[in-house]
């Protein structure tokens, strides 16, 4: 199968649209602080409230793998609400932060990240509904650190997103991480249903993780791959990178840009074969099927497992499911429920597991998704999926007296 854009400038092309879609958009750590707070537009009561950043750092909450088990909590900025946003519309921010203590640096491993809609006080819950998205990214440097030939796709850690407001590891797999990694928070928030007074709400993130040096079992690392729904918008049938006279299974299935109407003209990608696509597109009344081929996405070097998912999708999906073209069968199928009555997702599923789920460097895959538009007026529509798989190349020399967190390329891992 032949790739016309080498697939270094391919992924790229679709980190960029990844931050764009996500509201935000590659920023270097010196540009971090000004993206970052933004105040209400009305101060609620009089009270001074809590800023955003850092709230509790390093608070023990049991234990985990037979390790202690720390969570680390920040605030966001305060959003003001004042009529309807729609997905990637509403307020934004994007902060700086760090899962330890400044100028002491240590290997740990997030094992979970949450995500808790909150009133201006960063205590009282409000409803999650408001929820665009909360994602987690690293600068250049993490890969750095820990080279890999599975790097965290975009630069990305963890999404959440409205349906989904945590992920959590199975116990024994966990992403590494040095405690004084730069972090950066981008929190969005939306309003698809309230016409009202402004209001106030606010999100406060929580990471989970575990110290390397307080380890009694080995850790499998983990690293974040990433694939995007792409929608044919200009050109001949296909699938985005892969030559048409070498593809084989369904279409990419009907759809419009939405990425010029949002003015993010990012959105539109060519794929150097005379085509246009967009991850950001959309859907028109009824029942429709999306099909894109992620083989280029994943870029697998190797075979190897994956322990844990979650998806990015919009209201109206109906699911979301990776499926292996080379023997025809579903690899895992995630659903998703809306609301009934009123626009938003209730629930999209997540999945994790210790056992896995194998993924195969030499064969051929197909994200499908499915939306059933019943509002009876066009949407916009994304489909992502974040699997969360073995980088079995990741080789760290372990801190801590009776554990071996290193995993040898040999070890683990899919096999035929």
């Amino acid at each position: 199968m032949s790739f016309p854009m080498s697939l270094t400038a391919a992924v790229g092309s679709i980190a960029a649209l990844v931050l764009v879609s996500s509201g935000c958009r590659p920023a270097s750590e010196s540009e971090v602080e000004s993206q970052a707070s933004r105040e209400p537009v009305e101060e609620v009561e009089s009270r001074r409230l809590p800023d955003a950043g850092v709230v509790s750092t390093q608070q023990p909450i049991g234990e985990w793998n037979g390790a202690p088990h720390y969570r680390t909590d920040y605030l966001s900025p305060v959003y003001t609400i004042d009529r309807i946003y729609k997905s990637m519309e509403g307020p934004l921010a994007m902060e700086p932060a760090t899962l330890g203590t400044p100028g002491k640096s240590e290997l740990i491993w997030i094992t979970g990240y949450r995500a808790i809609l909150v009133e201006p006080d960063g205590e009282t819950v409000s409803k999650p509904e408001f929820m665009c998205h909360v994602n987690m990214n690293v600068t250049e440097q993490y890969e750095v650190t820990f080279p890999s030939k599975l790097p965290p796709f975009a630069n990305r850690l963890f999404s959440l997103d409205q349906g989904t407001q945590e992920l959590h590891f199975p116990e024994g797999f966990a992403i590494p991480a040095q405690s004084d990694q730069p972090l950066l928070l981008n929190t969005q928030v939306l309003n698809h249903n309230i016409v009202s007074d402004p209001f106030d709400v606010r999100m406060r993130l929580q990471v989970e993780f575990i110290r390397d040096r307080e380890l009694f079992q080995p850790i499998v690392p983990l690293s974040l791959r990433g694939a995007m729904g792409m929608v044919l918008v200009d050109g001949e049938d296909g699938h985005y990178l892969v030559d048409r006279h070498e593809s084989h299974g369904d279409d990419v299935g009907p759809g419009c840009s939405l990425a010029e109407d949002m003015g993010h003209p990012q959105g539109l990608i060519p794929d150097g074969m005379g085509r246009t696509f967009s991850g950001f597109w959309r859907v028109e009344p009824g029942r429709h099927e999306y099909h894109t081929r992620i083989t280029p996405f994943l870029g697998l070097p190797f075979d190897t497992t994956i322990h844990a998912m979650s998806a990015h999708l919009h209201p109206f999906a109906e699911s979301i499911e990776l499926v292996d073209l080379t023997t025809g069968e579903s690899v895992h199928k995630l659903m998703a429920r809306t609301a009934t009555d009123k626009i938003g997702l209730v629930e999209v599923e997540t999945f994790a597991s210790a056992e896995g789920i194998p993924l195969y460097a030499d064969h051929e895959y197909d994200l499908v998704t499915v939306y059933d538009n019943v509002s009876g007026e066009p949407q916009d529509a994304m489909a992502a999926l974040a699997m969360y798989v073995h980088a079995r190349d990741i080789e760290l020399k372990s801190s801590a007296p009776r554990a071996v967190a290193a995993v040898s390329t040999a070890e683990g891992g899919a096999s035929h």
